[in-house]
């Protein structure tokens, strides 16, 4: 139903979702997926598409921080990251996400 309804409003869909004990991020038709499940239960590795937005097969503990400006969706995920046993945290990933651009069926790659 969404993916039908972008094709014909300005408005952008964006649909934030969990389970996935990691993190995806898609879009389809217009509307862009994140799933986020990167804490709390043991996290795993999932099967990885070569069309993926974010490729990395990584086990990804995580939150996603989303920002909103004027017109504008910022979601960037940030992920926990054990080094020479100490924790820091990396920026892997981050879509901008703006009424002005909107992709039809087509993903493009964050920036």
């Amino acid at each position: 139903m969404l993916e039908k309804r972008q094709q014909t409003t300005v408005a952008r869909f964006v649909v934030l979702s969990g389970h996935v004990h990691n993190y995806e991020r898609h879009v389809h038709n217009g509307v862009t997926y994140f799933v986020s499940g990167g804490g709390g239960a043991h996290a795993y590795r999932i099967a990885r598409s070569p069309g993926d937005l974010f490729p990395d097969n990584n086990i990804n503990y995580h939150f996603l921080l989303v920002e909103i400006e004027h017109g504008k969706l910022n979601v960037t995920m940030n992920r926990l990251q054990l080094k020479n046993g100490k924790a820091g945290w990396t920026k892997p990933d981050m879509a901008r996400i703006s009424v002005a651009a909107i992709p039809h069926a087509t993903a493009a790659p964050a920036n």
